[in-house]
């Protein structure tokens, strides 16, 4: 019987990206308040805005899973949650191969920054 050989995780590649952070989807900003809103976010260490290239945005917090080695390896792997056996989904890049977000925003002052050229590209 011939062997099967499996497909190699692409983790060791990105020392596990997507298991160093949390992604919570927000609503969208609209308005100058929920802008303050993110500005006042963003003054919190490890703390990240994103976009993803359909517009939806994200709030992200660096905290990396407490079983993920030094490796990059999950410690539990045979019994990791099933939003990690789930990820990433068929039509899901995943992160070892590029980005999954289109815009990162830091600081308030990145942020502000996007805002001004985004307003500049709608002005005439």
């Amino acid at each position: 019987m011939a062997r099967q050989l499996r497909k190699p995780l692409p983790c060791a590649q990105c020392n596990a990206r997507c298991c160093r952070y949390m992604a919570l989807k927000v609503a969208t900003p609209q308005t100058e308040d929920d802008y303050e809103d993110m500005r006042w976010y963003l003054l919190h260490q490890g703390v990240r805005a994103l976009v993803d290239p359909e517009g939806i945005w994200y709030l992200s917090f660096d905290n990396p899973c407490e079983r993920i080695g030094k490796d990059g390896k999950c410690l539990q792997y045979e019994n990791r949650p099933q939003i990690c056996r789930d990820y990433p989904r068929k039509d899901d890049p995943c992160e070892s191969t590029g980005t999954l977000f289109v815009h990162t925003f830091h600081t308030p002052e990145e942020l502000d920054a996007w805002l001004r050229q985004e307003q500049a590209t709608v002005s005439p």
